[in-house]
């Protein structure tokens, strides 16, 4: 994991910026889109793009070619990045520059999407950092703006968080309730949902019996959910994107528990370690059997080989 520059994060002015429209390549399930910011000669702009890095591989969206702008933008605007409809991705990719634009003062922010639309919780999410849709310049085809700051990413998928960046993402104060224990639950995400447990009702009826309270994080407002996060003394959860929330609280210091989604007893994603590292979180993996019952890997159904024993994992922690 490389170590955190000795510098902050810095901003690049880009004079006579083109951000060309977003392109999406579901061929590419990896980086799905092709989109760029160039400048006045013609070269994209490094750090406009998407970059993942991977445990065996590095992956980075392709540009394409400055194409004549159709729309031309007067005055100074600060590049977001692209608007991501998948929670996790969101939160670590499209926040990814925040710490830039949380501070602004009247200057639009702007963003690669599909359409130039936001959903609810995207639009709730934005707006804890005082960001409205009436602040936004949606980038649906070629637009130049005379001057387009655009900051480096504070995250990149599982190899960098900028310690700058996680403090600007951590909007609510750690405020603990009692001996609140969370668990995260996946057991309501219906059908077509990926990588479930088909024992997690079992797992999560008992703990129940020992005082742990369920959350459903998809029936809840983005602030509801960083709130009940913020009020946990320990949390728990099978592996997904709902346990990113972690990055709003404050100085969370609760404990975290994970229980993986591969048999082999390893988390499938590296993301949750990095958030772990940088915020200085206790997170302990579940080490118990995991089978897979159906389907490819994290992707699958799966379900916990031993509940007494993860209940006991995750009621010790």
């Amino acid at each position: 994991m490389p170590e955190q520059p000795a510098t902050g994060l810095v901003a690049r002015p880009v004079p006579e910026a083109i951000a060309t429209r977003a392109i999406r390549r579901p061929a590419d399930p990896v980086v799905p889109y092709q989109f760029g910011v160039f400048d006045r000669a013609g070269e994209p702009v490094d750090f406009a793009r998407l970059r993942r890095e991977w445990p065996r591989s590095k992956t980075i969206n392709p540009t394409g070619v400055a194409e004549t702008p159709i729309e031309r933008r007067a005055g100074t605007f600060i590049y977001g990045g692209v608007l991501i409809n998948q929670y996790g991705h969101f939160l670590l990719e499209s926040l990814a520059r925040c710490w830039a634009w949380r501070t602004r003062t009247t200057e639009p922010v702007v963003f690669h999407c599909e359409r130039p639309e936001l959903l609810p919780w995207q639009a709730e999410a934005l707006r804890a950092f005082g960001l409205d849709r009436s602040d936004i310049v949606f980038v649906t085809r070629c637009i130049a703006f005379e001057r387009l700051v655009v900051p480096q990413p504070g995250y990149v998928i599982s190899s960098f968080f900028h310690t700058e960046h996680m403090r600007a993402l951590a909007v609510t104060p750690y405020e603990p309730l009692g001996g609140r224990k969370l668990w995260i639950s996946r057991s309501r995400l219906g059908e077509g949902a990926l990588g479930t447990f088909e024992n997690e009702r079992e797992l999560e009826a008992l703990l129940q019996e020992r005082g742990w309270t369920l959350l459903h994080p998809q029936e809840l407002s983005f602030t509801d959910q960083i709130r009940s996060f913020a009020g946990a003394v320990r949390l728990a959860g099978i592996e997904g994107s709902a346990l990113h929330s972690i990055v709003h609280v404050q100085d969370f210091r609760g404990t975290v528990g994970i229980v993986p989604r591969t048999p082999a007893g390893r988390l499938n994603s590296r993301n949750y370690d990095l958030i772990a590292k940088t915020k200085g979180l206790r997170q302990h993996i579940y080490p118990g059997p995991i089978a897979q019952v159906s389907g490819p890997g994290a992707f699958g159904r799966l379900a916990i080989g031993d509940v007494p024993g993860c209940v006991r994992f995750l009621d010790e922690l």
